[in-house]
């Protein structure tokens, strides 16, 4: 389903330890959860009690898919075959369509899907938004990046926090932006912010 790891005992971390950063596309997003509705946000990565508390603060339900570790357990082969891709998107994200996302939030997801996977991923988000619609996705400035997603946690102060505490990596895709917008039509990035770390954050918006 997914490409295999490069994996490497002898390379070191990325980043050894907890990284903690400001995200400026988070306080995006968050501008987006000050108003008396209820909002929908689905995560598209693991669990995470710390952003499940987080949200809590705000008038939203939070859906958690952790869709990589969905996807790796597939032995399904989506390549060149639509109607398999549509039906397992289908079954991992079993949400109603009439009650559409506010924010997503793709975290580095994105770095670890084939581009066809991800339009294929793309095509099964859009019937889950509405107009305005925002996704916070990570992209990784370097060759290597950790061999699987990264778990990242908002804190109380909202900044995000992440570890990397395996040395196993895997190429990384390095999507350009035009490339992952054409990947993924509907979805435009509306702001980018390049941090210190090498990460890219992104803010697509649901057109």
């Amino acid at each position: 389903m997914l490409p295999p790891a490069n994996l490497s005992s002898t390379a070191q971390p990325l980043h050894p330890g907890p990284v903690s950063f400001h995200s400026q596309a988070l306080s995006i997003l968050l501008e987006r959860l000050h108003t008396e509705r209820k909002h929908h946000v689905l995560d598209l990565g693991p669990a995470s009690g710390a952003n499940v508390e987080f949200f809590s603060g705000f008038r939203c339900k939070i859906y958690v898919a952790d869709l990589f570790r969905a996807l790796s357990s597939e032995s399904v082969i989506l390549a060149g075959k639509d109607s398999a891709a549509s039906a397992l998107f289908e079954r991992l994200l079993p949400y109603e369509d009439e009650t559409p996302f506010d924010v997503i939030l793709a975290w580095d997801l994105f770095n670890y899907l084939p581009a066809d996977v991800l339009s294929h991923l793309a095509s099964r988000l859009r019937r889950s938004c509405r107009r305005g619609t925002v996704m916070f996705a990570l992209g990784w400035g370097r060759a290597e990046i950790p061999a699987e997603p990264v778990r990242f946690q908002i804190s109380k102060d909202r900044r995000v926090t992440y570890d990397v505490s395996s040395p196993d990596t895997r190429a990384c895709p390095r999507y350009a932006p035009r490339e992952m917008e054409r990947r993924m039509p509907g979805f435009r990035i509306s702001r980018s912010f390049l941090l210190r770390n090498g990460l890219q954050e992104y803010v697509f918006t649901f057109t």
